[in-house]
């Protein structure tokens, strides 16, 4: 049978319009993708990159290169400035007018250009331990032997108040400091120290470790706490936890509300995840058939700081899963109410898991996720690899602001109103919810 010519052109048209729709429903689909590689979703991108985020405020933000050089970034401009080195500590926070670090045992305290407005230099070190800016205190501690802790005047580094005859001050000295967000130095309102009276010396018998929690404003003692291991409590905001109990029956907030557990304490040792926030604490608890043994499951539970009250999270790992040097360095991404862990992200309030994701960075209400491109984003122009996305904390829904980058991620970061950095291998990009 013959199919008129009029019907091949009625064919051919269907065709036509069957191929330009599906053409004009991928380019809607894909223009997306296309607006963020173009960077039109970004706040601002810079061509300058950094290694990890140490501090901000309303209108900076405190970064650090992987030679250590400091970089103040303008929130809105995305701008950048040299402002001092540090050591391998990493210890800087903003100051109104400027910086305040320690490096290779110097406090030094810039202006905004950058430039010295004061320092202090001793025979052993100075080490940066907190900062009270409404106070318009710098708290340090002294190297030099019978060591102290100082805090010092914002305005022009006179001593304002000395704690003398430390014998050690956190974990400074011991190990290795754990993780906290950006901006650790400014929210610090208590340093923890061991006293030499209160530490037994050479041939002395055995007694606990009688820790003292210093205000950092007046260097006066807030609580005192006995320790029978050789971890020193951790300070997170106004409060402080031990570092590694015997029992999760003995842990406590110190200077804080009495714990609650959700039934009876767990009878094993409770050592709190090596990073620590101002809301929350985690704590692994083994609940394998050998409850001391590395390689026993473990249940990760919340400590809320404001009510005591602990959570179990609807998550199992291992140990080393909770280790944030190895395997459990993921946990430090999230500050705040949500957790990112094993590729899920749960309410720390109630210890549900709410999404997935690959890779993703929570604080507060605000989320940031990088993930592989679909099929249909590949038809925006130009080789990308990972679509960078403010979300919603609470379900992962996707916010106004995004980007599409073909460089390795290095470090990402939420900061408060809805807005995020992410440093790459050769940018820095600013992210907002709007």
């Amino acid at each position: 049978m013959k199919i008129s010519l009029r019907r091949r052109w009625v064919v051919l048209g269907l065709v036509l319009a069957v191929v330009l729709v599906g053409a004009l429903v991928a380019v809607v689909l894909a223009y997306p993708a296309w607006s963020a590689k173009r960077g039109d979703d970004a706040h601002w991108v810079a061509n300058r990159s950094a290694a990890a985020l140490l501090d901000y405020d309303d209108k900076r933000m405190l970064a650090v290169d992987s030679e250590g050089e400091l970089l103040v970034f303008d929130r809105a401009t995305g701008a950048s400035r040299r402002m001092g080195r540090v050591d391998l500590q990493r210890r800087a926070a903003l100051l109104p007018g400027g910086v305040v670090s320690s490096v290779n045992g110097r406090l030094v305290v810039t202006d905004t250009d950058g430039e010295a407005i004061w320092k202090k230099e001793s025979g052993g070190g100075y080490t940066l331990l907190a900062v009270d800016v409404e106070a318009g205190v710098v708290v340090a501690a002294d190297d030099r032997s019978p060591y102290n802790v100082v805090g010092f005047d914002l305005a022009d580094g006179t001593p304002v108040w000395t704690v003398e005859d430390v014998a050690r001050v956190g974990n400074i000295r011991v190990g290795v400091e754990p993780a906290r967000p950006p901006g650790a130095f400014r929210n610090t309102g208590l340093v923890p120290v061991l006293r030499r009276g209160d530490y037994p010396g050479p041939g002395e018998p055995y007694r606990p470790e009688k820790w003292s929690l210093l205000n950092v404003v007046s260097g006066g003692i807030m609580a005192t706490t006995e320790m029978d291991n050789p971890d020193s409590p951790v300070a997170a905001g106004d409060v402080a936890v031990p570092g590694a109990l015997a029992d999760c029956g003995d842990l406590s907030i110190l200077g804080g509300p009495d714990v609650t557990w959700p039934g009876e304490p767990p009878a094993v040792e409770c050592e709190p995840v090596w990073a620590f926030d101002t809301e929350r604490v985690l704590v692994p608890v083994r609940v394998g058939p050998d409850k001391f043994a590395a390689t026993d499951d473990v249940r990760l539970h919340s400590v809320d700081l404001a009510s005591g009250k602990i959570t179990e999270l609807d998550w199992t790992g291992t140990l080393a899963d909770t280790l944030v040097d190895r395997d459990g360095k993921e946990l430090t991404r999230s500050w705040g109410r949500y957790l990112f862990a094993d590729g899920a992200v749960y309410d720390t309030r109630t210890g549900a898991e709410k999404w997935r994701g690959d890779d993703v960075w929570l604080a507060s209400d605000t989320g940031l996720v990088a993930e592989d491109l679909s099929w249909i984003d590949k038809l925006a122009p130009g080789d990308a690899d990972r679509w960078l996305k403010v979300v919603d904390a609470a379900t992962g829904e996707p916010a106004a602001g995004g980007y599409i980058t073909d460089d390795e991620v290095v470090e990402a970061y939420v900061l408060d109103r809805g807005e995020a950095v992410v440093f790459t291998t050769e940018e820095t990009i600013f992210l907002t919810s709007e």
